[in-house]
């Protein structure tokens, strides 16, 4: 209930609300920011005004070895503890289920939601269920990144106990290593 009334209360706002959890987020792959990732997407969606872009998620194991130098600079330097999810490269593939996903809900289409995709939209007036909805391509488009302790090993697969096992070494937030530093740095000067 608490999702929908954030939709509610944000949709004549916003042309897109995406809802997920604080050890989630939804990475643009070649892009930069979130307007510029759903541009292409509308780009290249099928359907037309889809009621929700689902991005699929690839889980990092915060047991995993842990990369602590950012090495695509002039100089090699620490990434600091606070910047955590970048100093975690290494996850799973992507593993095909409606619930490992999360979304971006088009807020002129839809009327409830799930945490993960829309459940009941809008289409000529109407409300119908069966909303349509549009998967972003995980090489192309978009990926959610979920960072999360070692409840599940999937497959025995980069986990805890199979440490070398992980199937990508993954650098794709690092584009946004220097803008993060500079901003957390503003934000933690603020309180310390």
């Amino acid at each position: 209930m608490e999702l929908n009334e954030c939709i509610y209360r944000n949709m004549a706002k916003h042309d897109y609300i995406a809802i997920f959890d604080m050890d989630e987020m939804i990475v643009p792959v070649k892009d930069m920011t979130w307007p510029d990732l759903i541009r292409r997407a509308e780009k290249l969606d099928n359907p037309k005004n889809p009621s929700d872009y689902i991005v699929n998620r690839h889980s990092f194991v915060m047991e995993e070895k842990e990369e602590n130098v950012y090495d695509l600079g002039p100089t090699n330097e620490a990434i600091p503890d606070y910047l955590f999810m970048l100093r975690h490269t290494f996850r799973t593939g992507f593993r095909d289920s409606y619930a490992n996903v999360k979304s971006f809900f088009n807020s002129k289409t839809i009327m409830s939601v799930h945490n993960h995709h829309a459940r009941t939209c809008y289409k000529d007036g109407k409300e119908f269920k069966g909303c349509t909805a549009f998967t972003t391509n995980p090489n192309t488009t978009s990926m959610m990144f979920h960072f999360r302790h070692n409840r599940h090993i999937v497959d025995g697969n980069c986990s805890a106990n199979n440490p070398d096992r992980c199937e990508f070494h993954d650098r794709t937030l690092w584009k946004h290593y220097q803008n993060l530093k500079e901003a957390v740095k503003i934000v933690v000067n603020m309180f310390y």
